[in-house]
């Protein structure tokens, strides 16, 4: 069984399409719409989902936020989720800015079955039940 996503996206077309992406890969998955939403459902079951897909522009806390204050929150666990920029913005679409911010990877917006899927194979966190 493939591990838990969960795609942290503001906008609902956005959010709807790569949940759509992720079924047809057999990637079970859940939701959040703001960065906050995020930190609330990982830190309330941090072994929610092992793989995050996070936009990095979002009102309120932005993905970039988000994703430092999620690593901060669970530095002490032994494993810690693989998160993946989703952005349009080219700066962000550079691994090494990413990988600064703490992502460990970065999908360039529009997203494609294919390149989900290469982002997805990519990561080597442990596997859980999403959202159980």
């Amino acid at each position: 069984m493939n591990p838990c996503v969960l795609i942290v996206e503001d906008d609902t077309i956005t959010r709807f399409m790569m949940g759509e992406i992720c079924d047809q890969l057999l990637y079970p998955h859940d939701f959040a719409a703001t960065g906050s939403e995020c930190l609330r459902m990982m830190r309330a079951k941090p072994d929610r989902a092992p793989i995050l897909m996070m936009d990095i522009h979002m009102p309120g806390l932005s993905g970039v936020e988000t994703c430092a204050r999620l690593r901060d929150s669970l530095r002490d666990r032994r494993v810690r989720p693989w998160i993946i920029a989703v952005t349009a913005d080219e700066f962000w679409q550079n691994p090494g800015a990413c990988g600064a911010a703490g992502f460990d990877g970065v999908l360039s917006k529009p997203i494609s079955i294919d390149a989900v899927r290469r982002a997805l194979q990519q990561a080597t966190p442990s596997l859980c039940e999403c959202g159980a």
